[in-house]
Parts: C-alpha cells; sequence; structure tokens
C-alpha cells in the first residue's frame, strides 16, 4: 500500500535530516582531546588519523553528484546519513580498543556519509523550497548548525562527568538511526535523479559544460575552498589547542589522570 506523504511531513524530514551530521560531527569534535589521550597520540599522530576525515569528504564531495543524478537523492541521504551514524560508533570502537587506523577508519565513514550525503539533501532541500514557493534552505541549514550546538552542549557535558567516549558515540549511533528511519520514508524517490524526457531511464551525460572557463563559479570555489579549509582546521585542531593548553597551565598534581599522562 503506497502512503503519500504531505508538503510538510516533507519538509520537516529535510529538517531533521540536516539536524544529523550537525550532531554526529560535534559530538566527535568535542571528545576529540579525550580520543588523543586514549590513543596517546602525539601531534604527528593525531594529524594522520584527521587525516582519515579529509580523504572521506573529499570522496564523498567527488561522488556525489554522479550519484544523484544515477539514482536519485534519497539513496544517497540514506546511505550518507547510515555512514556518518557507523562513523560516530567506529570512533568510539577505536578510541576504546586504543587502534589509530579504526578511529582514522570511523572519521572517514563520517566525512564520506557528510560530504556525500548533504549534497543529497541539498536537492532534496531546494526542490521542498520549489515546492513550497519560499525560500526555506537557509533554515535547513540553520538546522545543521542547531545539530552542532545540540551535540557540542552535549558533549561538553558528558565530557565533564568523565562519561566514556564508547558510550556517549554508542549514543550519538543509535540517535541518527533511530531519527533516520522514519525521516527517510518521508523523502520521495527520484528528485535529482537525471532521466530522459521520455521513458524514464537514466540518460546519458551530454557533453560536460566549460566550468573551468568561468571565472565567477572559479573564484567562488576558492571562496568556499578557504572558508571550508578555515572550518576543517578549528574542528580538528582547536579542542586539542585549547585542553594542552589548560592542561599546560594547571599544576601537575591538579591534572586529571590520563592516559598519556600516566606513569609507564
Amino acid at each position: 500500500m503506497k502512503t503519500t506523504v504531505s508538503l510538510g511531513q516533507r519538509r520537516t524530514a529535510v529538517f531533521a535530516l540536516f539536524f544529523l551530521p550537525g550532531l554526529a560531527m560535534a559530538s566527535w569534535v568535542t571528545r576529540t582531546p579525550d580520543v588523543r589521550d586514549l590513543l596517546g597520540a602525539s601531534t604527528g599522530r593525531m594529524g594522520l588519523v584527521l587525516f582519515g576525515l579529509s580523504v572521506g569528504s573529499m570522496v564523498g564531495i567527488l561522488c556525489s553528484g554522479p550519484l544523484v543524478a544515477r539514482w536519485g537523492a534519497r539513496p544517497l541521504i540514506a546511505a550518507g546519513t547510515l555512514a556518518t551514524a557507523a562513523g560516530s560508533g567506529v570512533i568510539g570502537l577505536g578510541a576504546a580498543a586504543g587502534a589509530d587506523a579504526v578511529v582514522a577508519l570511523g572519521l572517514g565513514l563520517i566525512g564520506l556519509g557528510m560530504g556525500g550525503g548533504e549534497v543529497a539533501l541539498n536537492v532534496e532541500g531546494a526542490e521542498v523550497e520549489r515546492l513550497l514557493g519560499r525560500s526555506t534552505l537557509p533554515a535547513m541549514h540553520g538546522f545543521n548548525s542547531f545539530g552542532t550546538v545540540v551535540g557540542a552542549v552535549g558533549g561538553m557535558a558528558l565530557t565533564a562527568v568523565s562519561f566514556p567516549v564508547l558510550w556517549h558515540l554508542a549514543v550519538v549511533t543509535v540517535v541518527v538511526m533511530a531519527v533516520l528511519v522514519p525521516m527517510i520514508r518521508c523523502v520521495p524517490a527520484g528528485v535529482g535523479r537525471r532521466t530522459d524526457s521520455g521513458d524514464g531511464t537514466p540518460a546519458r551525460a551530454s557533453a560536460r559544460p566549460t566550468v573551468w572557463r568561468e571565472p565567477r563559479l572559479l573564484l567562488l570555489g576558492g571562496i568556499i575552498r578557504a572558508l571550508a579549509m578555515a572550518e576543517g582546521t578549528a574542528n580538528d585542531w582547536l579542542p586539542l589547542v585549547m585542553v594542552s593548553t589548560a592542561m599546560a597551565s594547571t599544576p601537575r598534581s591538579d591534572r586529571p589522570c590520563t592516559r598519556s599522562s600516566r606513569p609507564r
């Protein structure tokens, strides 16, 4: 039996799906220092671990366009959110086991899910905005930021009470999955899919536009790249810098006992 989804339900689903990546990302960011301590990682090793997020993000972003054109936005939204949820859990497992490679894998899954899934989410959001007939995408993006606020506040509170990283990120995984399952049902299939005008089968890509010759597009790309580098650097390193600075200014006898500071 086919279920009819109203435009209001569809809009609510997009808002909720934008919320989830922000929640997962902020939850990881707030526990970065704890993960570093559980791994006993140096700055160089931590840089390699964090590189997993960059690799996953680039793969997701580069693959998202062709995949949306081939399959539509809905499967990519579902797969991306699943990868983000799984990545949170994998990071928790890797941190508990003290395994750098596992944490890097988890970060790669989060990057892959966010890089690919959020492109598809914007395609779906733009279609909902068109059907509503009013500007809605800025508010949808605002819900991504709202997710980061909720994740950050929750992460700070759990860090303050020394809640285990593994269980924190496991809860995030469960929450993301619990929201995804009902919300993805409200996203119709086929949005963003490239089809022929006749029988609805996927069309072959036509001649590619000369995008590399468009100065305004290149300028926008450069601005976005700069902003992404600034945001990514801040997300990756500011929590570590802040905690390390606080630890350096705290008398040794008052410092919490972490894996890296315990006597060998």
